[in-house]
């Protein structure tokens, strides 16, 4: 009989209608009954409980029991976690869009150092507010885009500063512009951000005789011990610096980078890099990996880094070292126009010399950021994007220079002091005006200490190891001036004899 029923129909036409659980025939089951039946067999597969043998429906209240409490103790624990976030009184973090309740491992710093709680100035100023003074002979402007269609956080920081080290008048139109790039997260591009700078400053005042690319030397390296003691070791960042107005007489500017962020000056509208990329791909960053014991894959510092050098990553840092590559530039009034600083995002997409073509006849430097990166959106850049560009007064530069110019022929007791340094420069500037020395003066390296210390040999100038006195006969002068010479046949026969015959000591 049980297998006739059971054969015709599924567990619907089942009745439990029994205390011990066994099924009755159909025919003797009415049809409310069965049509309950499915609910009776849920609620004992869940609770483990038998229905009594009239069909009520005990567990159904049961199970609403359950679901009001679980929504009532769902509601107290909202209640009482949105309480703790209140009166913990977090801050919400706007730039990587992360929840409002959280707090970043910089605000939590931020009670322990009063530096990285200032909060961001105009133009997201990771410095603070720094406004341009009456003497101020440049103007920056900075725009940024996190890229939101490719990038959910946005890893880029920038500070300024219009009075650098607060020097008094007439030397106080020193300038500090930087642009960090961060990976792995935002911890070291911020810190970098509201650190760097104060670390710098300090650097200079304790060692006021060093040149200023070691001192960039140095602070990157304190940079980097600092942040091995922080947490999140695995952040780091890119970095490109540039310094303006450290030297009283002259303008001169200097900068520092490691990674692939990178400074280029616009100088009678060429782009002149100051820079240089610290990628996998670059052959000689790729042997220095190589010869350290990593290895490049995919371009990459053990497949993992796309850049060989940066200011943290504490985890690879026997590696990926932070010593930066520096320049330092003369600054001439009458051909440099402005500089732009800006993270890979805008150079992957664009050139050196078409981001200066784009920007050159826009004056607020704003505007001229906006532009860049909105060119570098168009060209489906996948970074985020920061653009800093530092607009060069050439009136109130030259303004400024005559003032300088003017100020030892006024103070005639510190002129005696000053009068060869002044006359040095003055002679330098007609060289570079006449076209006799090259025009662009930038001294750079890449060994990690950033500057040449051996001086170029001048031209014509050829070493001699005769201890005596030389005599000048004729016929080296006229042999010099000889038709053979003239007409460009080749010296090689007569050049030795006539040398021979002119370096004849006089007491032969």
């Amino acid at each position: 009989m049980f297998g006739g029923a059971s054969s015709n129909s599924s567990g619907p036409k089942l009745d439990d209608s029994k205390s011990d659980g066994k099924s009755p025939s159909p025919e003797g089951s009415p049809p409310a009954a069965s049509a309950a039946v499915p609910i009776s067999n849920a609620d004992q597969a869940a609770g483990g409980e038998k229905r009594s043998g009239n069909g009520s429906p005990p567990t159904r209240q049961d199970t609403g029991d359950k679901k009001r409490r679980s929504s009532g103790v769902s509601s107290k624990a909202s209640s009482l976690l949105a309480s703790a976030r209140n009166s913990l009184n977090f801050s919400q973090v706007g730039r990587s869009g992360s929840d409002a309740g959280a707090q970043t491992p910089l605000q939590k710093l931020g009670k322990q150092d009063p530096a990285l709680a200032v909060p961001q100035g105009q133009h997201n100023n990771s410095a603070g507010d720094s406004v341009p003074g009456p003497k101020s002979t440049f103007r920056v402007g900075v725009w940024e885009d996190r890229n939101k269609k490719c990038r959910r956080t946005m890893e880029d920081t920038h500070a300024f500063l219009y009075n650098f080290l607060d020097t008094p008048a007439p030397a106080s139109d020193n300038g500090y512009f930087a642009i960090f790039d961060g990976h792995a997260g935002t911890f070291a591009a911020d810190w970098c951000g509201k650190k760097l700078h104060i670390i710098l400053e300090d650097m200079i005042r304790k060692h006021p005789n060093m040149p200023i690319p070691e001192l960039l030397d140095m602070t990157f390296t304190a940079v980097d011990a600092q942040l091995e003691k922080l947490p999140l070791k695995n952040s780091g960042c890119t970095a490109a610096i540039a310094l303006r107005g450290m030297a009283s007489r002259q303008r001169v500017l200097y900068t520092a980078n490691v990674g692939d962020a990178r400074i280029i000056l616009c100088r009678n509208g060429k782009a002149l890099r100051l820079s240089y990329d610290h990628k996998g791909s670059d052959e000689n960053e790729g042997k220095r990996i190589s010869n350290a014991g990593g290895l490049i894959l995919n371009n990459r510092v053990n497949g993992v880094l796309a850049v060989t050098r940066a200011l943290g990553d504490t985890y690879m840092k026997d590696l990926v070292t932070g010593h930066p590559y520096t320049t330092e530039t003369v600054i001439q009034h009458d051909l440099d126009e402005f500089i732009i600083i800006a993270c890979d995002g805008l150079w992957d997409v664009c050139s050196d010399q078409e981001a200066v073509d784009l920007v050159r006849d826009v004056q607020d430097p704003s505007e001229g950021s906006k532009i860049l990166v909105e060119h570098a959106l168009s060209r489906f850049s996948t970074d985020n994007l920061s653009c800093m560009i530092v607009r060069l007064d050439k009136e109130a530069l030259a303004q400024s220079q005559t003032r300088q110019d003017a100020e030892p022929e006024a103070n005639n007791g510190a002129a005696a002091k000053v009068s060869e340094v002044d006359k040095i420069i003055m002679d330098t500037k007609q060289k570079i005006a006449e076209g006799t020395t090259p025009a662009v003066g930038v001294s750079a390296s890449n060994s990690g200490r950033g500057y040449d210390t051996a001086p170029p040999q001048e031209e014509g100038f050829v070493p001699t190891s005769l201890g005596d006195a030389l005599v000048e006969e004729p016929v080296s002068i006229e042999e010099a001036d000889s038709p053979e010479l003239a007409t460009g046949e080749s010296p090689a026969v007569a050049a030795p004899e006539s040398k021979l015959e002119a370096k004849v000591p006089a007491d032969a």
